[in-house]
């Protein structure tokens, strides 16, 4: 653990037959993490302005402050370098997850604080809807642009673990609450 993995280490692990390691990584570049924090908040933001505005009837002030306070929730879930790194890990690998995931949470949140829950749960569920398919960079298959449905039976199984891979990311994550994790654990 903690060790840098060189050229040479990679021809010894092959020798004594270690065919997987578990590369523990770090975006190197804060300022990308900074940047797609941004990004992330002025999209959840434009979204969560579209939907009030869809929904808005008369001004309806209950909406208009749901609103603002779904703003500044997922604000204060962007805060958070550790979720920052998660998403754009989930980026990395695939727009579409990375813009469904964007959109769950915007939605979720939403109608948690229509529900009347409390801040720290609708907290709780923007960040499990920001990273429920987080195990889905775990797959080694590609899974882009493809329908389930056409998925090989083989590739389905595989797909089917991204909620435990998920989960076994974030299991001994301190940031993260163990309800969350356990909802993205069973999302599925």
């Amino acid at each position: 653990e903690g060790a840098r993995l060189k050229k040479e280490y990679v021809s010894k692990l092959k020798e004594l037959g270690i065919t997987e390691v578990y590369v523990k990584d770090r975006v190197s570049d804060p300022k990308s993490l900074v940047i797609l924090k941004e990004e992330v908040n002025r999209t959840c933001k434009v979204k969560v302005q579209n939907i009030i505005s869809r929904h808005t009837y008369r001004n309806s002030e209950d909406m208009i402050e749901i609103g603002k306070t779904a703003e500044d929730i997922i604000t204060n879930i962007m805060e958070e370098e550790s979720i920052i790194e998660q998403i754009f890990d989930i980026k990395e690998r695939s727009a579409d997850i990375y813009e469904h995931s964007i959109s769950t949470c915007t939605l979720v949140t939403l109608v948690a604080l229509k529900m009347k829950l409390s801040k720290e749960k609708v907290y709780n569920v923007g960040v499990v809807c920001l990273l429920h398919d987080l195990g889905l960079r775990y797959i080694a298959l590609d899974f882009e642009n493809m329908k389930y449905e056409s998925l090989p039976d083989k590739h389905r199984e595989e797909y089917r673990k991204h909620p435990i891979y998920g989960y076994s990311a974030l299991k001994n994550e301190n940031w993260i609450s163990k309800s969350s994790k356990e909802i993205i654990l069973c999302h599925h």
